[in-house]
């Protein structure tokens, strides 16, 4: 499993992510490898960054539908479509968070999970314990008055540093 985190504050998009792989159905394919982890926050292009948590096989059909439909300029809706399609065909087992900015860059945050695309302004997908510490965490830092988008990573932070889950961790 894993966490991740994205929220939109001040016209920005802020994305936390873990990098652990667990789990039987470890493929080790693109993109970027290593023993344990694998980016699951990946930048696509410069306006537009996918994330997932669950079965890295339908991560990897993701990257491969971009790869393939980016070379004809992409259609974003044809994409969360896509995405969709992969969520269902998964048994929901794998959910996205497709993150980018428009042409008048404004942000866009949509989560394809539980079968349907919602356009939000806060998302998070992966490990539902994992997320209700960072949760605690977040508040404290905003009870604090640390400013939202430092309260993000910090709290993020936090919660990988407690090691209370072997599903998230790592950078």
């Amino acid at each position: 499993m894993t966490l991740i985190i994205s929220k939109i504050i001040d016209n920005k998009i802020y994305i936390e992510s873990d990098s652990k792989i667990t789990g039987d159905r470890i493929v080790r394919n693109n993109p970027i490898d290593s023993k344990h982890c694998k980016l699951k926050a990946l930048i696509l292009d410069p306006k537009l960054c996918l994330c997932y948590a669950g079965d890295i096989y339908f991560a990897e059909q993701a990257y491969k539908f971009f790869i393939k439909e980016s070379k004809n300029k992409l259609d974003w809706n044809l994409y969360r479509n896509y995405l969709l399609q992969l969520n269902i065909e998964s048994e929901n087992s794998t959910h996205f968070i497709m993150a980018g900015y428009n042409n008048s860059n404004l942000p866009l945050l949509f989560e394809i999970k539980d079968r349907k695309i919602s356009q939000v302004q806060q998302s998070w997908i992966g490990d539902k314990e994992s997320f209700s510490y960072f949760q605690k965490y977040f508040l404290a830092e905003l009870n604090e008055n640390v400013k939202p988008k430092f309260a993000i990573s910090n709290a993020f932070r936090k919660t990988l540093k407690n090691e209370f889950s072997d599903v998230v961790g790592g950078f």
